[in-house]
């Protein structure tokens, strides 16, 4: 294993030896921790931007898109949940929507619920 000095500022370093002893680590630990999560955090960035560039470059060669529509009615089911009811126009999300309903897990992104959403919406368009 090799050795990296890092020359610190006497305040970064009183305030990562507090940080350090509230976690009940040490200093050395804490600092170790933090450039783990770091570079995991850079890698999952960097994983995020190329999947953004392959899905755009696929966007760009087929001209598929999402509506507006479709993609607000389904960034409001991200993380809040009324019953069994998918699908909400604006004034029904205003006069459902209860914090209670908001869930703690994080949002997860799925490619087929938008697109099923979107198909909603398209139907909907084809309608009118």
């Amino acid at each position: 294993m090799s050795t990296t000095t890092i020359r610190l500022p006497e305040d970064l370093k009183k305030r990562i030896a507090q940080a350090a002893a509230n976690a009940g680590t040490s200093s050395h630990a804490f600092i170790l921790g933090a450039i783990e999560d770091s570079v995991e955090a850079a890698k999952r960035r960097n994983e995020f931007y190329e999947t953004a560039e392959r899905r755009f470059a696929d966007i760009a060669e087929t001209g598929k898109t999402i509506s507006w529509s479709a993609m607000r009615a389904y960034l409001l089911r991200i993380g809040w949940s009324h019953g069994d009811q998918e699908i909400f126009t604006d004034a029904e999300a205003i006069a459902a929507f209860d914090v209670s309903g908001i869930n703690r897990a994080p949002g997860r992104l799925d490619p087929d619920k938008l697109g099923q959403v979107n198909a909603h919406f398209m139907r909907l368009a084809d309608d009118e």
